[in-house]
């Protein structure tokens, strides 16, 4: 699976945009699609199986774009002539590399909340499906209406961030995952049972 998530794109895109490296390199060719839906790599996720296999995937991208980062920053700031040390610090501590770190830490934290609670529960009989659903939403929006590579990164670090603190949990969230209850047809016999009223979506009871 090519897994083009947030930080990977980091790695290999926004590096090259902030860097400026045509000035030193030739002219590179301008990422014109970075709001398009179709980099939104979310949409491949649809049940259970492909949940998993995008978490698999994103643990193995992960030394892969640091690594691509970070390579990309110490050429730029080689090539600008400054000092070992600084090199060293700004790597570790620098603005830019904790943006990347933890965009990425957060995008993992997302989806590995989305896995345990599949492994728990299941992606339709469990919370998953629908915090999974509205994240991905809001992502794209973040996506879609960015102007520029850098309104992407910084919007999705800033949900991501937001969302996290709140252990991914949204009011939205609760109100799909009423209405999903909402909707069940099947009898469930509580002294008694219970006959569901599609057209009221609430239940009434016979004994």
């Amino acid at each position: 699976m090519n897994v083009a998530i947030i930080g990977a794109e980091v790695g290999s895109h926004m590096a090259n945009a902030l860097f400026r490296p045509s000035r030193y390199e030739g002219a590179v060719k301008k990422d014109t699609t970075f709001n398009s839906s179709t980099r939104h790599v979310l949409t491949a996720i649809h049940d259970q199986d492909s949940l998993l296999a995008f978490a698999d995937a994103l643990d193995d991208e992960e030394l892969h774009t640091m690594r691509h980062f970070d390579g990309a920053m110490t050429t730029f700031m080689v090539r600008r002539h400054y000092a070992e040390n600084i090199i060293l610090e700004y790597r570790t501590e620098g603005g830019l590399a904790q943006l990347v770190s933890n965009t990425f830490l957060f995008y993992k934290g997302f989806i590995e909340k989305i896995r345990q609670e599949v492994q728990k529960r299941g992606w339709n009989n469990s919370p998953a499906r629908a915090i999974f659903e509205y994240h991905s939403k809001e992502l794209l929006a973040i996506r879609q209406h960015a102007i520029t590579k850098k309104d992407l990164i910084l919007g999705s670090y800033i949900h991501l961030r937001d969302a996290r603190d709140k252990n991914f949990y949204h009011e939205k969230i609760g109100a799909a995952l009423w209405d999903s209850l909402a909707t069940v047809t099947h009898s469930v016999p509580i002294r008694g049972t219970i006959l569901c009223a599609p057209e009221l979506n609430t239940p009434s009871y016979a004994s």
